[in-house]
């Protein structure tokens, strides 16, 4: 058995693309020459790594074993023949970054935009989704690094602490317990609650607060997004609890209330994730290394 560099970028061709029409045009190679490769890769491993399906072509458990080894053997190669070109040494390539909600859409844009201005020739695609969708690309090798909120964990995935972050209890201006002085955990309640839903970090970090009194929480909504939940509470449908840093500025203009509860620690770690296998690119490392992960 001898596989060839050429059958592994056409394998990763197919999983990028999904179907084989249009992984064939991404290549420039007809269909019917990309089914052939496939086939004769297929049968070389001893059986098939797809299923095949109306929507066209997934992963079966045999080719999810087989990509990330693929991918990794394929930016070897290409680092290897970077390392020889010195006619370009700029940072270049393509990454793709999975963040919890709270951190894609508060703290990376920043840390993108500088990175980005100081490699031009690096293209960043990111994924924004709950604690639990972050572990998932990172273990099915769909995303080069993450970051969440929580510390939720798939196989092959690793946790390393990024930065520290603080919950808010929030409230609309005239919701009353805004006018308690040195309010409880009891009061918290005797009222209704806007949350994030179960599976992300904000909503665990919460719920671990209150250990099993969580349980009695009056919980009116359950939003998608942390933008949501803060214009419910603008709203005043209800308290909310969210990052300092998504509702920063509505406290300062006072669009908002903080509320301080005794015996309450909403303090929290974020973490980077990354899979364990994964070969580590001169640009996954650079970008690492920006972010501080």
């Amino acid at each position: 058995m001898q596989i060839t560099l050429r059958q592994v970028e056409l394998f990763l061709a197919i999983v990028k693309a999904g179907n084989m029409t249009h992984a064939a045009k991404s290549i420039a190679l007809s269909q019917s020459a990309l089914s052939m490769a496939l086939k004769e890769l297929e049968d070389q491993l001893g059986g098939p790594l797809f299923d095949r399906t109306g929507r066209g072509l997934q992963l079966n458990d045999r080719g999810r074993l087989l990509y990330p080894r693929a991918h990794e053997l394929l930016q070897r190669v290409y680092d290897i023949e970077h390392m020889f070109d010195h006619s370009n040494e700029e940072l270049h390539g393509e990454l793709v970054v999975a963040a919890s909600s709270t951190i894609g859409n508060y703290l990376l844009p920043e840390i993108l935009a500088r990175f980005c201005s100081d490699h031009p020739n690096v293209e960043i695609k990111t994924v924004v989704g709950n604690t639990s969708d972050v572990a998932q690309a990172i273990a099915a090798c769909n995303a080069d690094i993450g970051f969440v909120e929580g510390t939720s964990l798939t196989p092959h995935t690793e946790l390393k602490p990024w930065r520290d972050d603080d919950l808010v209890i929030i409230a609309h201006p005239e919701h009353p317990l805004a006018k308690f002085r040195s309010p409880t955990i009891d009061h918290l309640l005797e009222y209704d609650w806007v949350l994030r839903e179960a599976g992300s970090g904000t909503r665990s970090v919460f719920e671990s607060a209150l250990a099993e009194r969580a349980a009695n929480v009056r919980i009116r909504m359950e939003l998608g997004s942390s933008e949501a939940v803060k214009r419910a509470v603008q709203q005043n449908l209800g308290l909310g609890c969210l990052s300092q840093h998504v509702v920063a500025d509505q406290l300062t203009t006072g669009q908002l209330t903080a509320i301080s509860v005794r015996g309450l620690n909403l303090h929290r770690t974020l973490f980077s994730i990354l899979h364990r296998d994964k070969y580590r690119t001169p640009l996954l490392d650079a970008f690492a290394t920006a972010c501080g992960a």
